[in-house]
């Protein structure tokens, strides 16, 4: 969540001296916005440019299908997996902010332009599938000169993406009826009822992901959660 003292605001009182914007950014951290408020009715707010990476990425995984001879050339098959790891990422973001949204995996067109929401456990699908076509393709961190950077996506990132999106998955939700998504029904907090979301089947691949991630020796886990939130903090990971 964002109502935290390390998050969007770090206290939940509504009225200071900068009301006009400060309120907003108040119930945007207690996911109380309203339609017309000043952090979300721009055209650069958050959905707005999440969206549009996720146009990006999609104009990217066409082109290379298309053109990258993804089967023979291992840099272009590592740009395939890194744009499938981004739209991952950001679907991943857009499910814990608004719940359901519209699942786009080509570019807009003008038949396409509008869209109805999609159920979230679609979505779900979309990503795990996703992340399993680009673990298959992503370079390991070192592997090569485009993984010796922080800031670009490689394997071991894509595995533990995996990981923390099938907790989300195989976890309880507040979801729509099953066939109400965009009819304004309400729904309940509840589990999905795709057996393929399942904990039983998400959680063992989840857990030979990490497993094998860890066993490669490319990545360590901190020795404490102590040390962790130190580096975090100092931006020690971003090296």
């Amino acid at each position: 969540g964002f109502n935290t003292d390390i998050e969007l605001r770090n206290t939940s009182s509504i009225g200071d001296a900068n009301a006009a914007t400060s309120d907003d950014r108040y119930r945007a951290a207690e996911y109380n916005s309203t339609p017309n408020d000043t952090q979300n009715n721009t055209s650069t707010n958050a959905y707005n440019e999440i969206v549009s990476g996720i146009e990006r990425a999609n104009l990217c995984i066409q082109g290379l299908r298309k053109y990258g001879n993804t089967g023979n050339d291992p840099d272009m098959a590592h740009l395939l997996g890194e744009s499938l790891a981004y739209r991952a990422f950001y679907y991943f973001e857009l499910i814990k902010m608004w719940g359901e949204v519209p699942l786009r995996t080509e570019p807009v067109s003008s038949s396409t332009i509008y869209l109805k929401k999609s159920d979230r456990d679609d979505i779900y699908l979309q990503i795990l599938s996703d992340l399993d076509e680009a673990i298959n393709l992503l370079y390991w961190p070192e592997a090569s000169k485009i993984t010796t950077r922080a800031d670009r996506i490689n394997k071991a990132f894509a595995m533990g993406l995996y990981a923390r999106v099938a907790l989300s998955a195989a976890g309880y939700a507040w979801r729509p009826d099953e066939g109400l998504v965009g009819t304004g029904n309400e729904g309940s907090l509840r589990l999905t009822t795709k057996q393929e979301l399942s904990a039983e089947v998400l959680y063992p691949k989840a857990l030979n992901y990490l497993k094998t991630l860890i066993s490669t020796g490319c990545c360590s886990l901190e020795p404490s959660y102590e040390m962790l939130w130190r580096k975090f903090n100092n931006a020690e990971h971003l090296a």
